[in-house]
């Protein structure tokens, strides 16, 4: 990494900082990193882990949380021993920051590949464009899948530039396969549709043998399923648990993605992309006009991309993988126009492509304030430790939605607290044994209890909701619930009973937008 990185650092850092908490789609790696850190990972911490005392996640692999809590582990262990006393909300920074800077750094062996093969300038324009956009930097940082893979499929994409100015560009080939083979096999399955085409083509352009490429995907294949057959049957305590395996086989065999939404075709094209690239994508698709090269790279990414529209199901996180070599291209379309700037038909295009970044930067800043918003559940949780901070024996049950927009284990601050999301109880009465709740019906509690604060948010509780810019309400949530405003409520019970508390979430229908109104509230004991 050099001073050219630093940007995509500063970022992703001031990221985490202005937007700590995470969502749903987040929780599951998490949750387990949080785990793996203050448990230890011997078989007798498993007993504690999050997916243990709250079964019924979709298994997800434990590869990234354990090398993501590794990573980590060093400057926790430090801190603890500096200060003792810290808030265990700043491991989650720490945490966040290092898989943010995986990826920073796996961009900057990008752009070094970029520069070897495409040019000092290409390679600056590839960091300045990577910074003007704001779905890449600012999901670096967070615990999705994709941002495991992220990062590998930067290292693969690494090996496929230098293949275009090698002598030997078979070695880059094989190489990029074997990242490729390890991030299918281990973290997303849908690596298979990305690396198909590229690989198809380089067998057309001669650049590696047939035997070559079914040697080396064989081999990798079998020795990333063995790592993830070893580590995920131990932390799942099941025998040939394959977590990857299993929901390949859950969305894509058995179909059960498309219950978690269904989008048009076009999607990926006309909302998806344009969302993701802002001005890459039509510096990209100029580029393909004035170098050969551009239109070789984006012809297996496109057929990616095709492949996906194909299933119902879509979310943008899907072909996050491909920004990087749009951003290559944009730059190389960039550039082009740079250097062209003495015809006036140049000139007027470099004034277009600098309104266009001026456009970009803008709208990153918007879309960075408006997730600041999204997650009221984390401040929620947050503000029942300060408000609550004198109080011991706590026992608090979060519920779902207040879960799925920031409420983490590292949020969870206190040992003598108790907290739990058990989705179990189905009437109020149920509830008279915790001391404070995150419920979803606060309307069941209201005789008992009164509004002392209120938080406020936007958000939708959903990612996979903000998927699908579609009316149908049963589209918009994976609990087959219809996507809802957040309200979260410390409150008392009234009557003679101990003093418990609540925080409670409050429904109202989302329908065409996907920011909605959420508002978290704090109440008091009603005097009888």
């Amino acid at each position: 990494m050099d001073r050219y990185d630093v940007v995509l650092a500063a970022l992703v850092t001031f990221y985490v900082i202005y937007c700590p908490f995470t969502k749903v789609e987040e929780s599951f790696n998490l949750q387990a990193t949080h785990d793996v850190l203050e448990h230890g990972v011997i078989l007798e911490a498993l007993k504690k882990y999050d997916h243990f005392e709250f079964p019924g996640v979709v298994p997800r692999t434990f590869v990234g949380p354990l090398v993501l809590g590794g990573a980590s582990w060093p400057f926790v262990k430090a801190i603890r021993i500096l200060s003792p006393n810290v808030d265990k909300r700043v491991f989650q920074y720490i945490v966040r920051v290092i898989l943010g800077l995986f990826s920073v750094y796996t961009l900057s062996r990008l752009r070094l590949s970029i520069r070897t093969s495409f040019g000092l300038s290409v390679s600056i324009a590839f960091v300045l464009l990577s910074a003007l956009q704001f779905h890449t930097t600012f999901w670096a940082s967070r615990t999705l899948p994709n941002m495991f893979a992220f990062p590998l499929t930067n290292l693969a994409f690494s090996h496929w530039i230098l293949s275009l100015t090698s002598s030997n560009p078979s070695l880059h080939i094989l190489s990029m396969l074997r990242y490729f083979t390890f991030t299918m096999v281990v973290f997303r399955f849908e690596i298979f549709l990305l690396a198909g085409p590229i690989v198809l083509l380089e067998l057309v352009r001669k650049n590696v043998n047939f035997y070559g490429v079914l040697k080396v995907a064989a081999l990798t294949g079998v020795f990333s399923l063995g790592i993830s057959l070893a580590i995920d049957s131990y932390f799942w305590q099941k025998n040939w648990m394959w977590p990857e395996g299993y929901v390949f086989y859950f969305n894509a065999i058995l179909g059960k993605s498309v219950e978690w939404g269904v989008s048009p075709f076009h999607t990926y094209f006309t909302s998806f992309l344009p969302r993701l690239l802002l001005t890459s994508l039509p510096l990209s698709m100029y580029a393909t006009f004035v170098d050969r090269r551009a239109r070789m790279l984006l012809s297996p990414i496109f057929l990616y991309i095709l492949s996906f529209s194909f299933l119902g199901h879509k979310e943008w996180r899907f072909i996050v993988y491909v920004v990087p070599i749009f951003n290559l291209c944009a730059a190389v379309g960039w550039i082009w126009i740079e250097q062209r700037v003495a015809k006036v038909s140049y000139n007027v295009l470099r004034i277009i492509v600098y309104a266009c970044l001026a456009g970009s930067c803008f709208a990153c800043i918007f879309m960075v304030y408006a997730s600041s918003c999204n997650y009221p559940g984390g401040y929620a949780l947050h503000r029942i430790h300060t408000i609550e901070r004198n109080v011991t024996q706590v026992k608090l049950h979060l519920d779902i939605y207040t879960a799925m927009t920031g409420a983490s284990r590292f949020g969870q601050l206190r040992d003598d607290w108790t907290y739990s999301k058990n989705e179990s109880h189905s009437n109020p009465s149920e509830y008279i044994i915790y001391s404070h709740l995150l419920t979803s019906n606060p309307q069941a509690h209201e005789k008992d209890f009164e509004i002392l604060e209120v938080v406020d948010g936007n958000a939708a509780t959903d990612d996979a909701s903000l998927a699908n810019n579609d009316d149908d309400d049963n589209n918009y949530s994976r609990t087959g619930k219809k996507i809802a405003t957040i309200s979260s409520y410390v409150s008392q019970l009234r009557g003679t009973r101990d003093t418990h508390q609540i925080i409670s979430v409050a429904f109202g229908v989302r329908r065409q937008y996907p920011i909605v109104n959420q508002r978290q509230r704090i109440l008091i004991p009603l005097v009888l």
